[in-house]
């Protein structure tokens, strides 16, 4: 008995005693995990904090070092430039792209002087539009390539010179690039572009045959001093381009028949003005039905127009092959094609070697179309063979007619080609 109450009195309270100081022991240390886990969540935010506005000064001073390089004080706009009371995104021209990253957008703004190098560090710039400032000068620096996240350089109208940075090829989000109107020297190099615009350069060599990609879908090459042939492979992959232009360079050879093979959305072919030979092919614009405009005019084109040249195209408002060497009678098919475009704006077959006799019925609706002032219609100067006959029962009603429809034997005196401009003015 007298253990029993020894053991009650004594050993059990002295067993509930440590034990309950072994869960006030566990209930400390939880206590304390939890005070250091928090602590490194305050430290942590801190730390965020901290980079953010590392980040927010060092963009500052980019910025900076940006408006007095180009003139900021003679900008025609440049509200809250500098201003340390106010975000960087109410600055004038700068905001936040949509996926993350800055947008510098200060086209027509009346900028002058260079590009500081210190811009090249601003690794979230991702639109850089600094078009239409035709005070900026100097060249591109090799740096651009540290500019990871641009998407869209649109520098066109400007004055930059040198040749461009191969590093730009390498900038795989840079989805558009345009440096026309400026004064770009140098070759090509492949890019992972969807728009590329160098029009109106001084770019020499070759065309690449992997310069784009798949995804283009906007070229501009005019205006420049490429030589040498179209690639076998050149765009024969590409289905989404709509707008290919190499006029008024001195590309030569045969167009390819690969050539925009697989493209369904095309709506301007401009190959004018450059010095192509041999014969059209048959299956150049078969799978093209959505095109608006055909320029092939100034090249040295041979032989005779295919029947099913325009079979498929309902949409085509200007087709100019003047200035070629084409021969042969016009097919049949390929006038009837013609008559069925209501579309239509511009016919030009002008300066080749057509012969043969054209049709009642198509006289009739080219002269339809002049007396509604609806058309351009030319074919002169096709005397190399026989001239293109006009049925007499016609002939009176159509000879006086528009200047822009005549069959004259003698060469125009004035030729004005139909150019890019006016494919874009018929467009809109």
């Amino acid at each position: 008995l007298m253990k029993r109450f020894f053991h009650n009195c004594l050993v059990l309270p002295l067993v509930v005693g440590i034990f309950i100081s072994l869960l006030m022991v566990e209930a400390s240390g939880s206590g304390l995990e939890y005070n250091v886990s928090e602590e490194k969540n305050v430290r942590r935010k801190a730390h965020i904090e901290s980079i953010k506005m590392e980040e927010q000064q060092m963009i500052h001073n980019i910025l900076e070092d940006f408006y007095f390089a180009t003139g900021g004080i003679g900008w025609t706009n440049n509200s809250n430039w500098l201003n340390q009371g106010v975000k960087l995104v109410d600055w004038f021209g700068i905001s936040t792209y949509v996926f993350g990253g800055y947008e510098i957008s200060l086209s027509n703004n009346n900028l002058t002087g260079t590009i500081p190098m210190s811009l090249y560090d601003f690794d979230s710039l991702a639109f850089l539009h600094l078009s239409f400032n035709p005070g900026l000068t100097g060249r591109i620096s090799s740096a651009i390539g540290k500019l990871t996240k641009l998407n869209s350089i649109r520098l066109s109208s400007c004055a930059f010179s040198g040749s461009l940075p191969s590093q730009l090829g390498d900038l795989k989000e840079l989805d558009v690039l345009d440096f026309s109107a400026n004064n770009i020297i140098g070759s090509m190099f492949k890019g992972h572009y969807t728009t590329i615009d160098l029009a109106k350069n001084a770019i020499t060599g070759t065309i690449p045959p992997d310069f784009v990609s798949k995804s283009i879908k906007y070229i501009d090459l005019s205006f420049n001093h490429i030589t040498g042939s179209i690639p076998q492979t050149f765009l024969s992959d590409a289905p989404i381009v709509h707008t290919v232009d190499l006029s008024k360079n001195k590309i030569s050879g045969q167009i390819p028949h690969e050539f925009l093979s697989k493209s369904t959305v095309m709506n301007i072919i401009d190959l004018s003005q450059n010095e192509l030979t041999g014969l059209i092919p048959a299956n150049f614009l078969q799978s093209v039905s959505s095109l608006f405009a055909i320029q092939l005019f100034h090249n040295e084109l041979s032989g005779s127009i295919n029947k099913s040249f325009l079979s498929s195209l309902t949409f085509l408002k200007i087709i100019d092959l003047s200035q070629n060497a084409l021969s042969g009678s016009l097919p049949l098919e390929f006038l009837q094609d013609l008559l069925t475009i209501e579309s239509i704006k511009i016919i030009d077959l002008s300066y080749n070697e057509f012969s043969g006799m054209l049709p009642v019925e198509f006289v009739e609706f080219c002269h339809k179309k002049l007396c509604m002032k609806d058309v351009i219609f030319r074919f002169d100067s096709n005397e190399t063979s026989s001239h293109i006959g006009i049925p007499n029962a016609l002939r009176k009603d159509i000879i006086p007619s528009s200047m822009a429809y005549r069959l004259a034997r003698a060469p125009l005196t004035h030729f004005v080609a139909v150019n890019l401009f006016i494919v874009k003015l018929l467009m809109s």
